[in-house]
């Protein structure tokens, strides 16, 4: 057996886990994201929270709305004139 594994005795019992820690509450909350160019709805109502100090993957076919909503956290949707954002997003609460 390699060093990666442990094998347990006949009846053996393991001790309970440790709690973990509560979560901490989102560095970036998003809430009911809504993106227009013109009278196109081009996101419909999307809500995500960002933790702290991770690594977030958005994935999802061409066209479904990737950049647009990370547009929407760098604000670069600002830029386009046609372009309207609804919902919340909201850093450290705030």
């Amino acid at each position: 057996m390699d060093s990666d594994h442990t094998q347990l005795a006949a009846g053996s019992v393991l001790a309970p886990a440790a709690e973990a820690p509560p979560a901490a509450a989102p560095r970036i909350d998003c809430r009911d994201i809504k993106v227009f160019y013109g009278a196109t709805q081009a996101i419909h109502g999307v809500s995500m929270s960002f933790p702290d100090r991770a690594v977030t993957a958005l994935i999802g076919p061409s066209g479904c709305g990737k950049s647009t909503f990370l547009r929407c956290l760098n604000r670069m949707n600002d830029t386009i004139e046609s372009c309207r954002v609804e919902g919340q997003i909201l850093m450290d609460g705030q």
